[in-house]
């Protein structure tokens, strides 16, 4: 079967510095990955560059038919006045859903990501983490919408 995402002497450069260079690999179902390196290193570009955000240098990155990838970045900005279920709710596209239905939902995901408090988050609770975890959501989310 074919990999998931592969990666072929992928390249790219911050202005004259080279994040990385002649990059390939293939990610098969099933592998488990770590991407590990020093700050500046270009991890979060490069991830953004097999996300399709950002376009690499030279080379090609190629995914298997009808696979998706979700990029969440290190640091999403997110409305620190509201719930994560209401910004959940709002996602949620509401024309094919009743209310009971979203409502479960929202609920269910948020269980899945560890979220039990439906009341806004203070300031100094608004870690990265739980925007990170935020995202992951919003990712699952979209991939069961799919």
């Amino acid at each position: 079967m074919s990999p998931l995402l592969s990666c072929q002497k992928i390249s790219k450069r911050f202005g004259a510095t080279p994040l990385f260079g002649d990059l390939s690999f293939a990610i098969e179902e099933g592998d488990r990955i770590g991407l590990v390196g020093p700050n500046g290193s270009g991890k979060s570009t490069l991830l953004r560059v097999l996300a399709g955000i950002e376009e690499p240098d030279a080379g090609v990155v190629s995914f298997r038919r009808l696979s998706r990838l979700a990029y969440v970045p290190q640091h999403p900005e997110l409305p620190s006045d509201q719930t994560v279920a209401s910004i959940l709710v709002a996602a949620i596209a509401a024309g094919d859903l009743d209310e009971a239905t979203r409502t479960a939902r929202v609920r269910v995901t948020l269980g899945r990501s560890g979220f039990y408090a439906l009341r806004p988050l203070p300031e100094e609770h608004h870690e990265d983490a739980e925007h990170q975890r935020e995202g992951i959501h919003r990712e699952h989310r979209a991939d069961a919408e799919s």
